[in-house]
């Protein structure tokens, strides 16, 4: 499985609000929190970057977001940012 293939617990925090932010996106607030079996004070917290997320909420919603296509995606374009090729676009 692609998961597998991600050291989850060396993301950073900027990432993983990336994972949550995504995860949003695709299910909604309600959908999100729900699909990740948390608050939803506790995603608010997550996503407003007042709590670091868990490792193990990472990895549900990395299992949320499908076969991984899409993360891998947005994974790249984020590193592509921190190199500074896309400096221009702000998270």
């Amino acid at each position: 499985m692609w998961l597998d293939n991600i050291d989850i617990k060396s993301l950073g925090d900027r990432t993983r609000v990336l994972i949550l932010q995504r995860l949003r996106e695709r299910l909604g607030y309600v959908g999100a929190y729900r699909a990740l079996g948390i608050s939803d004070s506790s995603l608010s917290r997550y996503l407003r970057a007042e709590r670091r997320i868990p490792d193990e909420v990472v990895r549900r919603a990395l299992q949320n977001l499908g076969d991984g296509r899409l993360f891998r995606l947005s994974l790249l374009f984020v590193v592509l940012m921190f190199i500074g090729l896309f400096s221009s676009l702000s998270l």
